[in-house]
This record gives C-alpha cells, structure tokens and sequence, in this order.
C-alpha cells in the first residue's frame, strides 16, 4: 500500500495543494474561492479540500503554519483558511502536521528566507507545468501551487532526515 501526503498552502481566495505518492511528485493544484463574503470562501475551501481528500485518501496532511505577516488582515485571513483546513482534516480523521514558512523553506531550497520566484523557480522543476504568468503585483499566478509543492516536498525531505 503506497503513503500518500498532501502539503497545503493556506489562503482564502487560493489554496495550493500537492500529493506526494511513496515521496514522489504525483499532483498539485489549487482550490479557488470566489466571493466577498469571507464564509462563502471558507466553504469553497472546505468542499475544495473535501474533494481533494476524498480522491487521494493522505494518510497525513501538511499545513504551512500561519506565518508572521505585516498586517493584522492577513493574519486573521490565513488563520480562517487555516482553521477550515484542520477542522476538514479532523472530520477525515487526517493527522495533520504543521510546518513554518522557514522550515520547509530551509528544507526545500537550503535557505530560510527564499524568496517567490526562487520558490517558483524550483518547484518548476517538479511540475513544470506551473505557469509562468504574473498578476500584476509581479507574483506568479500559480505561486500558492508551488508554495504547495515546496511544504510537501520539503517536510518530506525533513522526515527521510529523523
């Protein structure tokens, strides 16, 4: 029976997820909200990630930690999102463990503070399938994919080290 894991990029307008099948690349994408109503969105993201769970059945799920932000808004933001993830993952009867930005950062490209696009950049080598289009902040539109990638595959390679 293979182990299947899934990394989990929190937010409320995008959340990026990825499956690790036995340690390897086996799919990513992400869940959209639409809305300006914050619960609205934090029910897509519940039937979003119910989905998700239900077609690769994880035996764990990986969250990145809610991450020190500059604003207070953000803060509350990916909290929300974060707590529908846990509270998704406990109706399922997931283990879920949680990682700081940091951490899977150190353990997916050797440096703690990386920035986007070098998150970007790696993940790419993964799934090079993520786009290359940007917002028009700069960002890259499939950023919460490769986040998602780069939690998963760095917690991975955390756990192979213990």
């Amino acid at each position: 029976m293979s182990k299947t894991t899934i990394g989990i990029d929190p937010g409320t307008k995008t959340t990026g997820w990825c499956v690790l099948r036995d340690g390897r690349y086996h799919a990513s994408g992400v869940i959209t909200a639409k809305g300006t109503k914050l619960g609205k969105r934090l029910a897509q993201i519940r039937d979003g990630l119910q989905a998700v769970l239900s077609q690769y059945l994880p035996s764990a799920v990986v969250v990145e930690d809610v991450p020190k932000c500059k604003s207070m808004e953000t803060y509350y933001s990916i909290g929300n999102a974060a707590g529908v993830i846990l509270l998704t993952c406990e109706d399922y009867h997931i283990l879920v463990e949680k990682v700081a930005v940091q951490t899977w950062k150190s353990a997916f490209l050797g440096k703690g503070n990386a920035s986007k696009p070098e998150v970007h950049a790696m993940a790419e080598t993964i799934e090079p399938g993520l786009s290359d289009e940007r917002d028009a902040k700069g960002i890259h539109k499939d950023q919460d994919r490769a986040d998602a990638i780069g939690i998963i595959v760095g917690w991975s390679a955390m756990e192979g080290t213990r």
